[in-house]
């Protein structure tokens, strides 16, 4: 953990934290996930279906990134036949879409099909709309949440903070449903008295929406309130121009390309969650 020259112990009262990639590796889940969605159409090049939501126009968890990647491969317009591929499986855990796509688990039938399909699965519209990309969007939402674990020392650390008496929330660009889903998975609901997600303020870090709707819930002034996140750009610099004190969870800082440098120096850097206990 490293300080800023001449830093002393900050009074804190009440903490925020982010949620992806502070508290898990989201960046990989979703990776895992795309090789997944690949690996049901019969391709080998998630990577692309991974930058489609690195790059997104639609946001970084839209499932328009999935059409997306049926266009950039070229799945909109060839057909080919004689290859059936199977259906995605399903475990038969709920599984919370996001806005946008009505498809249920249920609709995605576990049973392989009796019919052949054309390579691509695509030429035929109807089929694409109610069947491929339904099935796609079940098995990208339950392999990246399945997969889900908190970094080292992540439950023990909240846990320790817990046991001291701090206040907690976490905030997030996710949908609420979708927050609830991951920290449920990792165990982690339980720590935090207030989940901030993007539909609650209608909108996306960096804006200082969500920092504040957070101040407000735990009923703290900024000056009092240390800001725990993986992003210079998107939490500390946000965090800190509220007044905030703010540790930049380096640990978890997946963003790629190497986002654009900025003048905005956090008061902490963490090399792992656990220093937060010394820290506070």
């Amino acid at each position: 953990m490293t300080y800023k020259e001449n830093k002393t112990r900050p009074r804190v009262k009440a903490i925020i934290f982010d949620m992806d990639n502070t508290l898990f590796d989201f960046v990989a889940a979703k990776q895992h996930a795309c090789r997944e969605v690949a690996k049901f159409l019969g391709r080998d090049d998630w990577e692309a279906l991974f930058s489609c939501f690195l790059n997104s126009p639609h946001g970084f968890e839209s499932h328009e990134n999935i059409k997306d990647y049926f266009d950039l491969c070229g799945l909109l317009e060839k057909c080919s036949s004689t290859r059936r591929i199977p259906d995605a499986q399903n475990d038969g855990r709920g599984v919370n879409l996001p806005d946008g796509c009505s498809i249920s688990p249920e609709a995605c039938s576990t049973r392989p099909s009796s019919r052949p399909m054309r390579d691509n699965l695509l030429a035929d519209r109807s089929l694409y709309s109610d069947g491929v990309f339904s099935r796609c969007c079940t098995l990208y939402e339950t392999e990246k949440v399945r997969v889900l674990e908190p970094y080292p020392r992540v439950p023990e650390t909240l846990g320790e903070l817990r046991r001291r008496g701090f206040p907690m929330a976490v905030l997030t660009d996710a949908h609420n449903g979708n927050a609830l889903a991951r920290l449920r998975k990792v165990d982690l609901a339980r720590f935090f008295d207030h989940i901030i997600s993007c539909d609650m303020t209608g909108c996306k870090k960096p804006a200082p929406d969500a920092f504040l709707l957070a101040l407000k819930k735990l009923g703290t002034l900024p000056s009092e309130t240390l800001l725990v996140g993986d992003s210079i750009r998107r939490d500390i610099a946000p965090a800190q121009a509220l007044g905030m004190i703010t540790a930049y969870a380096a640990y978890g800082d997946r963003n790629v390309p190497i986002p654009t440098p900025t003048p905005c120096k956090p008061d902490y850097v963490l090399t792992g969650i656990e220093e937060l206990v010394g820290l506070v």
